[in-house]
C-alpha cells in the first residue's frame, strides 16, 4: 500500500471516529473516540510526510489524560 493510500485511509478512519464521538451519548464513547481521530490525524500527517508507509496502529486500551 502506497503512502498516499496510507494517508487516505487515516483520513478516512479520522472523519469516521470524529463522526462517533460527535454522535455518542456518552461522555466516556466521545472521549475514546475523540481521542482515536487525535491519533489517526497524526498518522495522516506522518503518512503525508513519510517515504515510507506509516504503521497501522494495534489494538489496545485508551488511556486517559484526565
Amino acid at each position: 500500500m502506497s503512502y498516499l493510500n496510507n494517508a487516505e485511509y487515516y483520513r478516512r478512519r479520522a472523519l469516521e471516529c470524529q463522526a462517533h464521538a460527535d454522535d455518542a451519548m456518552l461522555p466516556e464513547v466521545r472521549h475514546v473516540h475523540a481521542e482515536m481521530a487525535a491519533r489517526y490525524s497524526q498518522l495522516v500527517i506522518e503518512a503525508e510526510r513519510s517515504e515510507r508507509p506509516a504503521m497501522r496502529p494495534t489494538l489496545g486500551v485508551v488511556t486517559g489524560g484526565r
